[in-house]
């Protein structure tokens, strides 16, 4: 074999190992990105309201529009909504942002925000915990309702732990469960 012939398959190697190699580091990297700043967002434990824009259904699942302001200074977040779990009919959420970049936000779907006047307040049982997301049970008028919600990041719950819930008068399926 000649010094070519060999030079030629080495590169080819090179190419099939390293440009797969290069895509799945940069994918990985910004998936790295994308953790650090949620972390930078939960621990700055900085929240506002934001007011939903729009709510967009497409094969890609649901993006959600909503505007928010942080000291007089107009946000607006695009956000993809978990196809798990259905988007109350509240027209507004709470949103966690970075106190030193308001741009980096998080729309947190299992706070909607209501009229204080119109809230129920009772106790969810905790049923069961998978995959991050927590089964619960409430009473409302006598009758008993499941539901079920995303559990928050590094909240630990078990069965049949009880937690303060909150609903609309007028929406008992529009639950904030306070873990």
């Amino acid at each position: 074999m000649s010094l070519s012939f060999n030079r030629n398959i080495f590169y080819m190697v090179c190419v099939i190992v390293l440009v797969p190699l290069t895509f799945i580091s940069a994918f990985r990297f910004a998936k790295w990105l994308e953790q650090k700043k949620m972390d930078r967002i939960v621990a700055s434990n900085t929240r506002t309201v934001a007011y939903l824009i729009s709510l967009q259904t497409s094969s890609k699942g649901r993006q959600v529009l909503a505007e928010y302001y942080v000291d007089n200074v107009k946000y607006v977040k695009r956000q993809q909504a978990s196809t798990e779990f259905s988007i109350n009919d509240a027209p507004a959420y709470e949103i966690l942002y970075d106190s030193k970049h308001p741009q980096d936000s998080w729309i947190d779907f299992t706070r909607p925000v209501n009229n204080e006047a119109d809230i129920i307040r009772t106790i969810a049982t905790i049923e069961m915990v998978t995959d991050g997301i927590v089964s619960f049970s409430y009473e409302v008028d006598g009758e008993i309702r499941h539901s079920k919600l995303p559990l928050p990041r590094g909240k630990v719950v078990k069965k049949g732990e009880e937690y303060p819930l909150e609903y609309p008068a007028d929406n008992p399926w529009q639950v904030i469960l306070d873990l």
